[in-house]
């Protein structure tokens, strides 16, 4: 009998079809069948079982949480469940099949999971969009779990000799612990206080064509799917959504972000350091304000920081996977935006670290690099491949067009300073500048003095590099930098980490600390004092953040009473009146779902609140500035739009007022004067009033323009041109008020071949001779769109037209003409339509009878 050694087998011998075999069966017995080839005795690779648990577990936890998802009726279960399904379950198991365990700790694991289940839940997503499919929750089931099954082959494949990754010192998982204890307290209480705020119901809309399977619906967002495809996969699979459900994924990308950050700066900078950088990015009020909306910021942090990790990584210990790893997260965090480009330069830097400049001409060093280039390009384009495509994709440039603009260079400070101003406070400025120029002049004394622990220069060049790049865009060669300048502050709380663990390693170097044992207490305290200042400061951040983020009662910034707060500043400028988001708002919208949906309220409205945002709370109600039945005032609105005082009080009554938390939020008026024998105003409060969480399948009501773009779902398509000028691509006819006296509510859908200010005028009525109609006044909205074209952008037009008080009983053409202004002008001669012998054309039909009036 031969002593030498029997040589195991591995988990890389493991074939695709044996690991399908354990994931069939999952037995030891199977185990050693599917590694060994038959049954002559216990396999010596194989002495623990550990890796294989996790992948059961875990496979069996997804089914569970799949279940809790379609049918617990408790929404904050429901969201959990659905979350642990669809993202987090499935990172963990690729996490589990790609990273090496002996090359991370626990703390890495998990975080890298979390980041990896988000690019699943973006590129998963996408891919289900782009199917002709609706987003039914068998479809979602079916999709996530074909994944995850998928995954879990190749995680098998590896558990066979799996080891389970260290978890580090006592201290670091204290550490990190804190981290996201900071991060959650600030980002998860309250999170669905707040209604829908602008950028948010477009993200919501979007979805909501996702979910319907309407063609194009993510094209019509202008920038990546990322928000939009994790609301709709959500949506899908819960068949319902509300304001925290719709924020969870987001405020769970944000508290991953702050750990992803942790786990960078621990690599770079050591516990102390990182510790501190990464708290200051728990209280960063742009990253606690974006966790807590619908919006993409979480995702291109999260992201964007693991894929600087992952860079990390390689230039410390090498290995082909780290950079497949980068290349895939950084294209999902621009899928999610194009901010996350800004991360490009800290990962070139980082990889020169390792390559220097040997990097340049030896290919065989980058090759790992270029094949995470092309698993990035890959990602990308399976959305910007049939993006390019799209007609609209006009829709991006002109964003990017409208944001950089000309006139280069633009002087974006005072902005900046005004917004960082009402995000942050003033305390937080203040302590990170500090602890970035104190420690860069310590910093500096000990690398001269050769001192232990002092963070090293090149990780101060990664933070300039990080943080410099993007504020230098913004600040100068942006046009409208708005809130994006929010992403420099990872580069620049890097800068800061630095600067801490400069000071602590001055207070507390290794050195001393074992040559002077008596010496130790002094230097101990110095530490104790140096944690505690930290401590201070960051309570004295707080005292700005929790009552602008987490204080629900007093609305402070809706209020504008930010200036009450302690130590708060205000710049010479002011605060910025605009881009206000993450700030707790509630004007009582979630009652006027509920009024509308009840009939309580009937028929057209108008209000002082963005379009969007009432579209989404009155599931597209029409909305109309000509003579509208209702007027709905909201309190404290951010980008109010502008009302006619006189009109309502001349021609409206109150009758009904929406409270939240028993104070008054919204007035409500109706058309027609008041009377001695009206009835006494109504109180709704919103708790009351507002619908519960209820599973209603695939949404039927329209997403409007922002998912469907310039067309109806139910209206009649039509191709008639206007001479060379504009084409009408069809209508849809609402009737409102159903009798003579009152009013038929058009929808036209335009596309202009030609750019026309006021150069052009549309007409529309009901009748040919006499006119039963005349849609010639106001029009509803208050866009212009009919008198200023763009050419090759379509618009949609909304008219109101009355119907006569005499209207003859019996069928009436509906017909539009459009005329050029100035001279030489004219009506345009219609194509393509039905004929009319003229310069109008007919393009439906009002049926008047004794009190109603029908469109056909």
């Amino acid at each position: 009998m031969s002593d030498a050694p029997e040589s195991p087998r591995t988990a890389h011998d493991l074939s695709v079809l044996a690991a399908w075999r354990l994931l069939v069966t999952p037995t030891p017995r199977r185990v050693r069948d599917a590694i060994d080839g038959d049954e002559a005795g216990p396999a010596p690779g194989i002495r623990r079982y550990s890796g294989l648990l996790v992948v059961i577990g875990l496979l069996n936890l997804s089914v569970i949480n799949v279940i809790v998802a379609s049918t617990v009726p408790d929404p904050v279960l429901a969201v959990v469940a659905a979350l642990l399904h669809l993202a987090v379950i499935p990172g963990l198991l690729l996490a589990f099949a790609v990273a090496p365990p002996e090359e991370i700790n626990v703390v890495e694991l998990l975080v890298l999971g979390l980041g990896l289940g988000m690019l699943i839940l973006v590129t998963g997503g996408l891919a289900l969009a782009l199917l002709p499919v609706r987003l039914v929750p068998i479809n979602v089931v079916m999709w996530t779990a074909g994944l995850t099954l998928v995954i879990a082959v190749f995680a098998f494949k590896r558990a066979t000799n799996w080891q389970p990754p260290s978890f580090g010192s006592r201290a670091d998982l204290l550490c990190a612990a804190l981290v996201v204890l900071v991060a959650a307290g600030l980002r998860l209480p309250g999170l669905g206080y707040s209604e829908f705020q602008g950028d948010e119901t477009e993200v919501i809309l979007r979805a909501v064509g996702v979910v319907q399977n309407l063609p194009n619906a993510i094209f019509y967002h202008g920038k990546g799917p990322g928000e939009v495809v994790v609301v709709a996969t959500q949506y899908g699979l819960l068949g319902a959504i509300s304001e925290g459900m719709a924020r969870l994924p987001f405020a769970l990308a944000g508290i991953g972000g702050v750990l992803a950050f942790f786990v960078l700066a621990r690599r770079l900078l050591g516990l102390p350091g990182a510790t501190a950088g990464a708290l200051l990015l728990a209280t960063n009020g742009y990253v606690v304000a974006f966790s807590r909306i619908t919006q993409y910021q979480s995702l291109v942090l999260l992201l964007g920081t693991l894929a600087l990790w992952c860079a990390v990584r390689w230039s410390q210990s090498g290995g082909r996977i780290w950079p497949v790893l980068a290349g895939a997260l950084a294209a999902g965090a621009a899928l999610a935006h194009y901010d996350a480009l800004f991360v490009l330069p800290p990962i070139a830097l980082v990889a020169f670290w390792r390559t220097r400049w040997r990097g340049l001409i030896d290919f065989e060093l980058l090759a790992p690099w270029r094949q995470g280039a092309l698993v990035g390009a890959g990602l990308l384009a399976l959305f910007f491949v049939p993006y390019l495509d799209s007609p609209l994709f006009a829709l991006a440039t002109g964003r990017i067009e409208d944001r950089v603009g000309g006139g280069f260079p633009h002087n974006n400070l005072p902005g900046i300073v005004a917004s960082a101003t009402l995000y942050l406070g003033t305390m937080f400025p203040l302590l990170v500048a500090a602890l970035i120029v104190l420690g860069a002049v310590v910093g500096a004394a000990g690398r001269l003095m050769r001192r232990p622990d002092t963070p090293p220069l090149r990780v101060w060049l990664l933070g300039l590099a990080w943080a410099v790049v993007p504020l230098l865009f913004y600040a100068v060669v942006a046009r409208k930098p708005g809130t994006h300048v929010h992403v420099a502050s990872s580069g620049l709380l890097l800068l800061a980490g630095a600067g801490f663990g400069a000071l602590w390693a001055t207070v507390r170097p290794r050195a001393l600390l074992a040559a002077a044992p008596g010496f130790n207490v002094a230097r101990v305290g110095a530490c104790a004092v140096l944690a505690v200042l930290l401590a201070g400061g960051l309570a004295l951040v707080s005292t700005y953040l929790v009552p602008i983020y987490l204080q629900t009662t007093a609305e402070i910034v809706r209020a504008n009473k930010v200036n009450t707060l302690p130590l708060a500043w205000r710049p010479p400028g002011g605060l910025p009146p605009k881009e206000r988001f993450g700030f707790p708002y509630q004007g009582g919208w979630n009652a006027v779902t509920a009024l509308f949906a009840d009939g309580t309220l009937r028929g057209s409205y108008d209000t002082n609140e963005q379009i969007q945002v009432t579209y989404w709370y009155t599931r597209g109600q029409w909305r109309c500035s000509a003579a509208p039945r209702y007027y709905l005032i909201a309190e404290n609105v951010q980008d109010e739009i502008e009302t006619p005082r006189r009109t309502i009080q001349a021609e409206y009554r109150q009758i009904g007022t929406v409270t939240v938390a028993g104070q008054p939020k919204m007035r409500v008026y109706e058309r027609g004067a008041a009377t001695g024998n009206a009835q006494p105003a109504a109180t709704w409060a919103v708790e009351d009033v507002a619908a519960p969480f209820q599973r209603l399948g695939t949404p039927r009501f329209d997403p409007g323009p922002w998912a469907r773009g310039v067309a109806a779902r139910d209206g009649r398509l039509l191709a008639v041109s206007f001479g060379a000028d504009i084409d009408l691509l069809g209508y849809q006819v609402y009737a409102e008020d159903p009798r003579p006296a009152g009013v038929v509510r058009v929808d036209l859908f335009w596309l202009p071949r030609v750019t026309s200010d006021e150069g052009h005028r549309i007409d529309a009525q009901v009748g040919r001779e006499p006119r039963i109609g005349d849609g010639s006044g106001p029009a509803c909205d208050k866009t212009g769109d009919d008198r200023t074209w763009l050419a090759g952008r379509p618009f949609t037009q909304r008219l109101s037209i009355p119907i006569a008080v005499g209207a003859p009983a019996g069928h009436h053409p509906l017909l539009v003409s459009v005329s050029r202004l100035g001279a030489g002008g004219g009506a345009l001669t219609p194509s393509g339509g039905p004929a009319t012998g003229d310069a109008l054309v007919q393009i439906g039909e009002i049926e008047v009878h004794d009190g109603s009036s029908r469109t056909r």
